[in-house]
């Protein structure tokens, strides 16, 4: 899982990525994973304690456009180590808000803080890596994230029956200021990036970021989303947000509910969502590389799964606790896939036009749109009508997913046959 190529100093970088992220995902997810216990211990309303989530989502949304423009301009490391420390501060601080309104306050500023990762992380990654070893490396941190959600979806009911939700956020802000610690002091003395020109000449290959022209530089970046299909893609990952962060947010709930489960003991089987999400991106990405090498036509298939998953639950949701959560876990694995391919695959597309980062930025953004939407708007549903109104929900944004993909797929094969 930490070993992209031959190259050690490669291998050394991703490895220091894989840890940020990792530990920035146990930061943003404490919160979904201990909602259920919050609900119940806080006397919380769903849409109140979605509120904190959206807001979350929210200023992820926004601050991706800002670390997205700023990416492409300033060193990456730097950005990485302002968000793990401002994200490590916050979580450090929420066990202390007096009430749902300093909550929301709190968790914004860690939406912001966490959106001043990912699109350095992407160009660092593109420019430092060659091609084969990018596509690994992109699959990688997906699995460090999946990893983190496990983690922390496995120390939520534990911190709960220690001492409660609190001693979670304690946990994790904890870990995530070692973390940027260590980043901080390693990676500036080490220099373990020296440019293009300096890792072609090493290795003899380029890296995964191509060489810009002063023609592509030039070309406004609405252009260039038009020329590739970037449109509908946009809306095809809103869709997967809202199912993605959607999906996982509330399940724990919805068994507690449903099934009249205890809140950690829900918690606590919702893990099996990441442990399958672990699989599906490694067979995602096996078949997008053997038989696709199209990140659209992969990820309409991905969606193809996740809807028949949704349908599947609409129908018989309701009957067994463990079929409940392994319909739910491959309908949110498959869009874990489709995350895979439109958040981390596409944006690498983007190297010749020296616009990585800004693409990253914003694609990423509309996948927060999507989950701040899903957090308050299933709360709402849920309060409004039932949970089987929500699973019939998941199963019509999927269909908006596939129509998007199917709208783009053309011009996206096009633009990627003018790589060759």
């Amino acid at each position: 899982m930490f070993r992209i190529g031959r190259d050690p100093k490669a291998n050394r970088l991703f490895l220091l990525c894989a840890l940020a992220y990792f530990s920035s995902y146990l930061m943003r997810y404490d919160y979904s994973a201990a909602l259920s216990e919050i609900l119940s211990s806080e006397n919380i309303a769903k849409s109140e304690a979605g509120l904190v989530s959206t807001a979350l989502f929210i200023a992820y949304g926004l601050g991706q456009i800002v670390s997205g423009v700023l990416g492409d301009k300033i060193k990456p490391y730097k950005l990485i180590f302002f968000g793990l420390s401002l994200t490590a501060l916050i979580n450090v601080l929420m066990p202390f808000a007096p009430g749902v309104a300093v909550m929301i306050v709190l968790w914004a500023i860690n939406g912001f803080a966490q959106a001043m990762l990912w699109p350095p992380l992407v160009r660092l990654m593109a420019e430092n890596f060659e091609p084969d070893e990018y596509r690994k490396a992109v699959v990688n941190i997906s699995l460090a994230c999946a990893a983190a959600t496990i983690g922390v979806y496995l120390l939520a009911p534990l911190c709960i029956r220690i001492s409660g939700w609190r001693l979670l956020f304690f946990v994790d802000g904890g870990f995530g200021a070692a973390v940027a610690a260590f980043w901080i002091l390693y990676v500036p003395k080490h220099q373990i990036w020296k440019g293009l020109k300096k890792r072609e000449e090493a290795s003899g290959k380029p890296p995964a970021a191509a060489a810009v022209s002063s023609e592509n530089a030039s070309l406004p970046l609405t252009r260039v989303f038009a020329m590739t299909g970037i449109f509908p893609i946009m809306d095809a990952i809103l869709a997967q947000g809202t199912i993605r962060d959607g999906v996982t947010t509330w399940t724990p709930r919805m068994l507690a509910e449903v099934f009249s489960i205890e809140n950690a003991d829900s918690i606590l089987i919702t893990v099996l969502l990441p442990i399958l999400t672990v699989i599906s991106l490694k067979i995602s990405e096996a078949i997008n590389h053997r038989f696709f090498r199209n990140e659209v036509n992969c990820a309409l298939l991905l969606f193809g799964i996740s809807f028949t998953a949704s349908l599947l639950l609409w129908f018989f949701g309701e009957v067994n606790v463990i079929l409940t959560v392994v319909l739910a876990g491959i309908a949110v694995s498959a869009i874990h896939g489709v995350n895979l391919m439109l958040i981390c695959e596409v944006p690498g597309r983007f190297g010749r036009f020296g616009r990585i980062s800004t693409v990253s930025g914003i694609l990423n953004m509309f996948t927060y749109v999507g989950s701040a939407a899903s957090t308050y708007g299933f709360a709402l549903i849920v309060e409004q009508f039932d949970w089987k109104t929500l699973m019939l929900t998941w199963v019509l944004i999927d269909g908006i997913g596939i129509l998007t993909l199917l709208l783009a797929a053309r011009k996206w094969k096009k633009f990627i046959s003018e790589e060759a």
